[in-house]
């Protein structure tokens, strides 16, 4: 059996309950960001890149996968991913790098983080962790050796802070970013879970993970740790921005003032919250917000999703190609968006799709993934059989259109 046949088999048996593949495609994060505002914004599966000609969709298959890596921009116009296949840098005009495979992937790298100019990443899952020191040009340099696991690693007073947990005891040590290791507090208060680090100008926060719950603290003077809320979803923040500190609790964006938390906005929506160039911006399904001083979302989004246009697969190799076509198509129908052919002789590319958005409809409260048998998300039977004849055309003309 053929590819070609294989992949219209599958899509055959799937049409007639065409709904939504993965999870709600939405803006989740950003992972760079420039004088004009969002360069790249990280999405469920795949990115949207900012060009010249207006936001783009970036598959995966630029970088070989995860769907959602580890994103940090490095150097100019640069943003280095841990991808399955190592450490990938991807630049302002979409071309890739490939290096220190050996070292650095998506299955060692725990997190990244920058300090001014510099870039650090945190490998070791278990036994043990290292720092590493991430050059623009590609190199990474071993800046710190650790004999146990460092839980979590955040940028903190001009270097970095990393997180050490033995026996529910919570242990906070400085990192230079000349390597050497600075002042170390052990917290007296137990934690219990996954711990992470939220470092603001305000005050030093932590936010731990056990089961299905989030507990946010404040770390006092005297080593002890003040419980300030709980949640059932991701908590984002807190963030110092306009002179308060915003978070989310259940995803609702609210403000802590003097240890009481208040909500400002009941959206049950947000997915990520964080400042850029002294803006602050909130993922609100589907798009980028910004958020003012109140905790108003601004009436023009930063980055939208109903603006964002098919990829570009220059520079790809013939698979890679097709599979970032499957991506785009999946991303159009989980956006419960519709493909429509130009007339003929409207454009010399009259097998270039446009993309028209359908009514809006309500995305779940917790994105998450389904096949095509699942019934979740909006209905799109009455085009399905449309989507699968632009494929099998794409799948006939994608041997030319590779080698371009």
């Amino acid at each position: 059996m053929t590819r070609l046949t294989a992949v219209v088999l599958a899509l055959t048996i799937c049409a007639p309950h065409a709904t939504a593949h993965g999870p709600v495609p939405a803006a989740v994060g950003l992972a760079d960001y420039d004088g004009h505002g969002p360069r790249l914004v990280k999405m469920p599966v795949g990115a949207a890149a900012r060009t010249d000609a207006g936001w783009q969709y970036v598959c995966k298959s630029r970088w070989g996968g995860p769907d959602t890596p580890l994103m940090q921009s490095i150097g100019d116009a640069t943003v280095v991913i841990a991808a399955n296949k190592g450490l990938v840098r991807l630049k302002s005009d979409l071309t890739t790098t490939l290096t220190d495979a050996d070292k650095l992937s998506a299955l060692t790298v725990r997190s990244l983080k920058s300090v001014g100019d510099d870039t650090f990443a945190l490998t070791g899952f278990s036994n043990s962790s290292s720092v590493w020191r991430l050059d623009p040009d590609g190199d990474a340099t071993k800046l710190h050796a650790a004999a146990q696991v460092i839980r979590a690693m955040a940028t903190y007073k001009d270097g970095l802070l990393l997180a050490f947990v033995e026996d529910s005891a919570l242990t906070l040590t400085q990192l230079g970013t000349d390597g050497v290791l600075g002042a170390s507090r052990t917290i007296t208060t137990p934690v219990e879970g996954t711990v992470a680090l939220r470092p603001t100008s305000d005050g030093l926060y932590v936010r731990t993970q056990a089961s299905l719950e989030y507990v946010l603290f404040k770390v006092e003077d005297d080593d002890t740790l003040t419980e300030l809320a709980r949640s059932e979803d991701p908590m984002h923040g807190p963030v110092v921005a306009h002179g308060r500190t915003f978070l989310t609790v259940d995803r609702n964006l609210s403000v802590l003032f003097e240890g009481a938390i208040s909500t400002l906005d009941v959206t049950n929506r947000i997915t990520c919250l964080g400042t850029a160039d002294d803006t602050l911006y909130a993922c609100v399904l589907p798009d980028l917000l910004k958020v003012d001083e109140a905790g108003a979302f601004g009436a023009k989004p930063l980055f939208a999703l109903a603006d964002l246009e098919k990829p570009s697969y220059d520079g790809l190799e013939e698979e890679d190609a097709l599979s970032c076509e499957v991506d785009w198509l999946d991303f159009l129908t989980d956006a419960g968006l519709v493909l429509t052919p130009k007339p003929d002789g409207e454009d010399d590319a009259a097998d270039e799709p446009t993309v028209v958005e359908q009514p809006a409809v309500e995305p779940p409260e917790d994105p998450g993934s389904c096949d095509c048998r699942s019934g979740r998300g909006p209905a799109k039977t009455p085009w399905a059989a449309a989507i699968l004849l632009l494929l099998v055309g794409i799948l006939v003309r994608r041997p030319t259109r590779a080698r371009r």
